[in-house]
Formats: structure tokens, sequence, C-alpha cells
């Protein structure tokens, strides 16, 4: 396993040159690698075909944050709490779940940082007298021991892509995620447009089937006692 894999892209020596080693140290020793690195590390692979075909030969995992409403972390936070040190167990309400969340942003280190930094306040805080994890001890423990994570944190809690881009470690596929909204943003103009046209066309059709069968009504004279006008408005209704 070769760990923090996005360095290469600093190294002084030939960054391919140094994929192509570990590629030829797998096949030599014939035992696999596993390449670990930040999303910064897609860079790598961008531009090579081949070593990106290599890094995606045994499987490519791009492990993003947690969802707030996915089973993987309701399972992952009820664990988490099951590790709880304090004098007294603290509940995990639906408030806590909430601001958990809300501090971490569901990025696993993050969390189990908050975890035990929020158990440390709760231990040592003279006015927590109970020991136990609140929403409050939460907000306390981010804003106050976590506070150099803040301006990403906060970043990603609101989808700032200005601000995110700054901290390119944490960026998963902006350029891809920039291109699918240009790409949706066109295909939503070109899909109203369309949509336009077709009932524009749908309009004309319906007003050539009217005057069609209007007249060909009026033909057969069996409607002698309507007007023209009053067979038009049957046929509209119909």
């Amino acid at each position: 396993m070769i760990d923090e894999i996005q360095h290469l892209l600093h190294a002084k020596n030939d960054q391919e040159e140094m994929l192509n080693f570990f590629v030829t140290l797998s096949n030599t020793v014939g035992i696999p690698t596993v390449l670990i690195g930040t999303s910064k590390a897609q860079q790598l692979f961008k531009g090579n075909f081949r070593q990106a075909r290599r890094a995606a030969s045994d499987g490519a995992i791009i492990w993003d944050r947690m969802d707030e409403q996915s089973e993987e972390w309701e399972f992952f936070l009820e664990t988490l709490w099951e590790l709880q040190c304090l004098k007294i167990r603290s509940p995990l309400t639906e408030d806590v779940k909430k601001t958990f969340y809300e501090e971490c942003q569901g990025i696993t280190s993050v969390a189990v940082n908050l975890f035990i930094l929020a158990q440390e306040r709760a231990l040592f805080d003279e006015n927590n007298e109970d020991e136990i994890i609140t929403s409050k001890v939460l907000k306390q423990t981010a804003k106050k021991d976590m506070k150099i994570i803040q301006p990403m944190l906060n970043a990603i809690r609101n989808n700032d892509f200005a601000a995110m881009y700054k901290y390119e470690d944490i960026m998963i596929n902006l350029d891809e995620l920039m291109m699918n909204h240009k790409r949706n943003t066109q295909y939503e103009g070109k899909v109203k447009a369309a949509m336009r046209e077709r009932q524009k066309s749908n309009e004309y059709k319906r007003i050539e089937l009217i005057e069609t069968i209007n007249f060909e009504i009026n033909a057969l004279g069996i409607f002698s006692t309507l007007s023209s006008k009053e067979i038009n408005n049957v046929i509209k209704k119909l």
C-alpha cells in the first residue's frame, strides 16, 4: 500500500517514471499495490491513459463524504456513539445527529476527531457536570477546537465552489462538475426550446384538424340546424 500518492505532483523526479516503477515493482514481486491519496492525486492520471488504465485495473474508488440521509452515515454514527467513555452515556437525539453532521459534513476523519474532542470538552467543562455530549458542546468543540478547518468545512457546507477551489485536496472532479452543470444547462435550454416548438406544432395541427372536420361536417349537411360556429365549438370541446 502506497499512501499520500498526491505528493508525486511536487516530486523532483519524473512523475511517470515513478509510477512506472510502482507498476514494475508490482509485476516483478507479484504483489498488487494499492495507491492511496487525496482527490488531488487524480491529476496524476488525467494525462496518461496507460497509467489511468493501470490505476483502475483492480478498481478505482473515489471515497466521497457520507450523505446525511444515507444508511451508511446512520450506521457509522450509531457505531461511533457506542464508543463513548464519559460518566453518563449521551443520548443520540435527532438534534445531536443534525448538529454532528453539520459540524463534520460527513467526513470520516473530521467526525472521529469531533467525537473525541467533544468528549474531552464535556469531561473538563465545569459547567457540564453530567459530562454529556449535547448540540451545544458539539458546536463549541467545532468552533474552538477545530477552528483551523472551519474555512474548508464552510466551503463544503455552502457548496461554495469559489472557496473550495482554494483547497484542491478536498475537490472532487470540480472540472467535471462544472462541465456537467454547463451540459445540463445547455440540455435544459434545448429541451425548453423543443417543447415550445412542439406546443406550436401541436396547436397548428389542432387548428388544422378542427377546420378539416368542420368543413367535412358542413359538407355532409346533417347538422343543418347548427351554425358553423356552434359546430366549431363542439369540435373544439371534443
